[in-house]
């Protein structure tokens, strides 16, 4: 973290006490005991590290407090320890509640709370993301507002993201490519059991957490799973997109939704009309390159990439993996189908076909559960904030106008699970968490969307798949490309393809 500015030690140690971090009373003590071992010593930089090694502040919050910030660690329980978010992602820090759990907190940008739009859909999108409940998928926990600061509480994992593991290892051997798209898989039969679609499959939004005593850098075979950011992900959290060109990025036709390394032909041609399949088709091109190194299609050019997908079949396996395993062949060609139909049509089918590579090995462990006080807690809060909705809803229909409900400062989870995961992790393969008592949550105020509701995860279309025809471009389409490229308007060339081939679909 890069140093702090220069700042007094009276005012480093009043910014503590107004921070609350730490108790005036305790400020005063430490301070004396530094001064006494230091001859009287007026370093901030160096109370600053002597707080930090002796656990009073973490390194993220005494950083801050020497360049003068003392407000914004406290959102209502939770107190913040570091931020998390990497890049442009700055919105993301780990947190820990009063009674101790550990988790990650979102917080949405001053920028995007102030939007009626965007504030509406990240409070509906969080109402879906509380109703997951799998090993294999993030877990969350609730929304709120804190001092006008809306956020989001989800399970804090002390892990790798595949594209880490990737970037050091380049490729795994098949049982432990096999073993992470497997579970992958199942938290993605979860997703689509809730009619959701996740549409943005990736390395990067599959988290491995080892057990303990193992190591990723070696094996990943007795790693827990994760999918992240489904939903409340980039559009959401990135204070550099301005508003108008994330409603853009959440509403418009022929706008990219998506990683081109690993997205199926259908969904470049219209995201919005993507299924669950297209999901499995971006698992298979995960799979690819765990077992090869490389995605399917490896291309500088987006436009190129898009129409690779579309066109061309992948190199066979045994090009660039000696031995390939019996049949994994053909189950990577499924899932690699260009037309939808053809794949295999949900996630457990897929799940079935590789779980037959996985027979001598073990089930994965998953991470333990949330601690007891945590759970308590979040009880209360619920059975709390019903009784107050409820009562406000009565006072209402005697006075004999109709209720119109607050935004809850709080929802909580039917079935918080999560992990205090920097402690303790199963050693082995865990049984199933124990269920936790069912909570309800409560309904939240959120303006009415009228037009779909589009960001990474999105509800599915439901009922029997509708066939979707192939990605096929004219030559007027090839044309635009070559004058988009031509002119340096790439960006531009995919806008106009995408949306010409929408426009097509719909008038057959």
């Amino acid at each position: 973290m890069a140093n702090a500015p220069s700042i007094s030690l009276a005012n480093y140690c009043a910014l503590i006490v107004k921070s609350k971090l730490v108790p005036a009373e305790m400020v005063k003590e430490q301070f004396e005991l530094w001064q006494s071992r230091n001859s009287a010593s007026d370093d901030v930089e160096h109370f600053r590290k002597f707080l930090v090694k002796a656990g009073f502040l973490s390194e993220y919050q005494s950083v801050m407090l020497a360049r003068g910030h003392a407000d914004g660690f406290q959102l209502d329980t939770y107190t913040i320890q570091d931020r998390i978010g990497k890049g442009r992602m700055a919105g993301v820090f780990r947190a820990i509640h009063s009674t101790g759990q550990v988790v990650a907190i979102k917080v949405l940008p001053p920028s995007s709370a102030k939007d009626p739009t965007m504030l509406s859909r990240f409070q509906r999108e969080a109402k879906l993301l509380i109703k997951l409940d799998h090993p294999n998928v993030v877990r969350a926990f609730q929304f709120g507002e804190s001092a006008g600061k809306h956020y989001f509480v989800m399970e804090y994992l002390d892990g790798q993201t595949l594209d880490e593991i990737l970037s050091t290892r380049k490729r795994l051997p098949p049982a432990e490519a096999i073993q992470i798209v497997y579970q992958a898989m199942r938290g993605m039969e979860h997703i689509h059991s809730r009619n959701m679609v996740h549409r943005d499959i990736k390395p990067a939004n599959l988290i491995l957490i080892p057990s303990a005593g193992s190591s990723l850098a070696e094996n990943t075979l007795k790693a827990n799973v994760k999918l992240l950011d489904i939903g409340l992900g980039k559009t959401f959290f990135d204070e550099n997109i301005p508003i108008h060109e994330a409603e853009t990025q959440l509403t418009s036709e022929g706008v990219l939704l998506g990683t081109p390394d690993y997205m199926s032909p259908e969904q470049a041609k219209n995201a919005s009309a993507a299924d669950i399949r297209a999901d499995i088709y971006s698992l298979g091109c995960v799979l690819y390159h765990c077992l090869t190194g490389q995605p399917p299609f490896p291309d500088r050019n987006l436009m190129n990439q898009i129409i690779r997908h579309a066109t061309e079949t992948a190199k066979p396996l045994k090009d660039m993996l000696n031995p390939v395993p019996e049949g994994l062949q053909a189950v990577i060609d499924i899932m690699l189908a260009k037309e939808p139909e053809k794949r295999y049509q949900t996630p457990e089918k897929a799940a079935q076909a590789l779980k037959l590579f996985l027979k001598h090995l073990p089930e994965a462990p998953v991470s333990p559960e949330p601690s007891a006080k945590y759970l308590k807690w979040l009880q209360i809060q619920s059975s709390e904030q019903k009784k107050l909705a409820d009562t406000a809803a009565l006072k209402a229909t005697d006075s004999g106008h109709r209720p119109r409900p607050n935004p809850a400062k709080l929802e909580s989870p039917r079935t918080p699970p999560t992990a205090e995961v920097s402690k303790a992790r199963t050693k082995e393969a865990s049984p199933a968490p124990k269920p936790i008592p069912k909570l309800e949550p409560l309904e939240v105020d959120v303006e009415p969307v009228s037009e779909e509701f589009d960001v990474e995860l999105v509800p599915d279309q439901g009922g029997a798949a509708v066939p979707i025809q192939k990605f096929a471009l004219s030559r007027r389409d090839f044309a635009m490309l070559g004058i988009g490229a031509a002119g340096g308007l790439l960006i531009a060339g995919i806008g106009y393809v995408l949306s010409q081939g929408a426009k097509k679909e719909k008038a057959e």
